[in-house]
């Protein structure tokens, strides 16, 4: 991430700052966990409005930052267009307090990164808990998959990666073994969290990249203890790797199979009287009416949308649904080009594409109409057009581009980079804006690139103190 440094003695962290970054370690979590966090973070920036006004107004000069506020600006306007109000998820405008609150940290940049990995290494921990059977885990069996205070895993894996690429950075570049042990305590827990999160192509594509920023956060500017701190951290992860492999994969295979014998001794009861009913039917014979007229096929409107069996059974899979979600939003986004359906629209404009869409493209298929496409750019513009869509491509671009220029001064800002391309990804097969504590994610992912827009401002050099 940022390792900066500050030409002058380090500053002492205020009371009001310290609130804030505690506010920041329970933002992490889930709701209601998030909203207290908010509360918290926004109470501590209040202790010093001098500071706080002054940093906001930094930030808002920032071009990444204020079209990144533009771009809920115009999710917040959709609203006043929304079919309905109760799938608008305007709790996550709320999130944007974050910006001013996170400001007055300016100074001490690292220690958000290390506030934002205490948060999430509490759910690392009760993922653990729930894995090893110690905790009840409601939604997923005991050593299947464990998604800690998430309700949905993906998501904390997301946190998880971005938050362990953040970190990569400051553990290579640590000053003294106490510095680097405890950082790479909090680099095992988001690795081990992601581990139990992820499916295992997912495993195989994240230990790639987290090889490739280790060994290049290793070639230059890394002290001793931060060569043995990431070292030990590659090879962690490879080791757990490897067990989650092995161990993991027999008990998954156990808790499948069980649950596939309660879901076919599930079935068997209601087999019996589909089957009587099928077998039933072709033995009435047709009417005297019915044989004078000629045989004619039936009509294409009572089959035109249900699609063959197979299909259905290839197409109902988390690949094959964002296929179709993809291929609707464009048939969508031609009936409202510019400004979109309104928040909360999705659920409804599917439903409409599924009455006119063809068989194979979406009719007939289950879960296809929903109020989630799993994608925050199809998100957008289903319901804030083009104009949204647009800025948030700027908006992603525009960091991007910056990062790429801080990496090229800095190679120790290859975290950043990398934790942007991870929450890209996730963008693109989730949709992020939807739940407040993922917004929150961007929120801080938005107030890290401003702060290293800026050599001025960013004084980079040595790690901060």
């Amino acid at each position: 991430m940022i390792t900066i440094a500050q030409s002058e003695p380090a500053r002492r962290i205020s009371v009001g700052q310290w609130t804030t970054l505690v506010g920041l370690a329970i933002v992490a979590l889930p709701t209601p966990w998030g909203w207290i966090g908010l509360a918290v973070a926004g109470a501590g920036a209040l202790v010093c409005p001098r500071n706080l006004i002054a940093n906001t107004h930094w930030l808002l000069c920032r071009p990444v930052v204020w079209l990144w506020v533009l771009w809920w600006l115009v999710i917040g306007a959709s609203i006043s267009w929304s079919p309905d109000l109760s799938l608008s998820h305007w709790e996550s405008l709320l999130m944007l307090l974050l910006i001013p609150a996170v400001a007055s940290l300016q100074a001490h940049r690292n220690a958000v990164v290390i506030a934002l990995a205490l948060g999430i290494s509490i759910n690392g921990c009760v993922q653990v808990l729930q894995w090893a059977d110690w905790m009840p885990n409601e939604r997923f069996r005991s050593g299947w998959i464990a998604g800690g205070l998430f309700d949905y895993p993906p998501f904390a894996a997301i946190w998880m990666s971005v938050v362990l690429l953040l970190l990569l950075p400051l553990v290579s570049n640590s000053p003294t073994c106490r510095r680097a042990l405890a950082l790479s305590g909090l680099v095992g827990m988001c690795m081990v969290g992601t581990l139990l999160t992820t499916s295992k192509v997912s495993l195989l594509v994240g230990g790639i990249c987290l090889l490739l920023s280790g060994s290049v956060l290793l070639v230059r500017r890394a002290t001793p203890w931060g060569r043995a701190a990431v070292s030990a951290a590659i090879a962690s992860t490879i080791a757990i790797a490897i067990w989650n492999s092995f161990y993991a994969k027999g008990r998954v295979a156990r808790n499948f199979q069980s649950l596939t014998h309660e879901v076919e001794s599930a079935t068997d009861v209601q087999k019996e009287p589909a089957n009587v009913a099928a077998t039933t039917q072709p033995v009435v014979e047709p009417s005297p009416r019915a044989t004078n007229k000629p045989t004619s096929t039936p009509a294409p409107t009572a089959t035109r949308n249900i699609p063959s069996r197979k299909y259905q059974v290839r197409m109902q899979t988390s690949l094959g649904l964002r296929v179709l979600w993809w291929n609707a939003t464009g048939h969508i986004l031609m009936d409202a080009p510019v400004f979109g359906h309104g928040a909360g629209s999705t659920r409804n404009q599917l439903a409409r594409a599924e009455r006119t869409l063809p068989p194979d493209l979406a009719a007939g298929i289950d879960n296809f109409i929903i109020e989630d496409p799993h994608s925050s750019l199809l998100a957008t513009a289903i319901e804030q057009g083009l104009l949204g869509a647009t800025v948030l491509l700027s908006c992603i671009g525009t960091a991007l581009w910056m990062c790429i220029r801080a990496t090229i001064r800095d190679v120790r800002h290859l975290g950043l980079a990398a934790a942007w391309c991870v929450l890209c990804a996730g963008a693109l097969v989730h949709t992020l804006q939807f739940t407040p504590w993922m917004a929150a994610l961007g929120m801080m992912m938005i107030v890290l690139t401003a702060w290293i827009s800026d050599p001025k401002q960013a004084n980079i050099g040595k790690p901060q103190s």
